[in-house]
């Protein structure tokens, strides 16, 4: 599977190209300006590099 494949994202942390409905959605919002980049992650991927100093969504 890769790019040319419909619903395809590519992990942030892994390289990994994997369908997006199964994808943790990460945005990042840059400071004092108004825009914002998402990021798509395997949820295991995400899991290992999460720390207590990251703040999270608590629905997350």
């Amino acid at each position: 599977m890769g790019p040319s494949e419909p619903g395809m994202v590519m992990c942030c942390f892994s390289g990994d190209w994997i369908p997006q409905e199964s994808a943790v959605t990460i945005v990042a919002f840059i400071p004092n300006t108004k825009e914002s980049q998402t990021l798509y992650a395997k949820p295991g991927e995400l899991a290992k590099r999460v720390t207590p100093d990251v703040p999270l969504h608590p629905g997350l």
